[in-house]
């Protein structure tokens, strides 16, 4: 959905050739109420900037088989600074066995492949910092992609702690893999 608001040159550039990296964005799923909607973006200013740059040229997007006029942007605040947070969305922590994307079952797994996740982009960032989950709730979701393909996931509730440059980091690019699915875009709880 993002790379459909890019100039098409560039979204092609960014799904090629990052396709095997971290795309450091996520989005959530639009909200349509009635004759409006609205959706979440967030990622590397550099990638917001050239979002709003094609929005600034045309506010007219498709996205998969709407066509969507954009009239308002709205920045979104850091977190807090706090020693913990409780987060909830949706994330995606998976396995590749036999050329198969398998979604990870077991609590501690989940909160250990978040971590290892973390900690790859993280350093893909320049960060160094920790940071540690912990599964307060979790109930499984299949999201549609396209198509007949079905992207498996958490719908989750995280406690998460460690140090905050890494938890705002994180907050920004997307938690788990896959974030450019609409997946790792998460709230605090409050």
């Amino acid at each position: 959905m993002l790379l459909g608001t890019m100039n098409p040159d560039r979204a092609k550039k960014i799904h090629n050739q990052q396709s095997k990296k971290f795309r450091l964005f996520t989005f959530s799923n639009i909200y349509i109420n009635e004759d409006t909607f609205h959706f979440y973006l967030s990622g590397m200013n550099h990638l917001i900037q050239e979002v709003i740059d094609s929005i600034e040229v045309s506010n007219m997007k498709r996205v998969g088989d709407m066509m969507l006029s954009i009239t308002n942007i709205i920045t979104i605040p850091e977190l807090p600074k706090k020693e913990k947070y409780i987060l909830k969305g949706k994330v995606i922590t998976s396995y590749t066995i036999d050329g198969t994307k398998v979604r990870i079952e077991d609590e501690k797994e989940i909160e250990e492949r978040l971590k290892e996740i973390s900690q790859r982009k993280l350093k893909v960032l320049g960060i160094d910092g920790d940071i540690h989950f912990e599964i307060i709730q979790k109930t499984p979701v299949s999201t549609h992609y396209k198509d007949d393909i079905y992207i498996p996931s958490w719908k989750s509730v995280l406690l998460v702690k460690g140090d905050y440059e890494a938890i705002q980091a994180l907050y920004e690019v997307g938690f788990g893999e896959n974030t450019a699915t609409a997946h790792g875009l998460l709230w605090e709880a409050v």
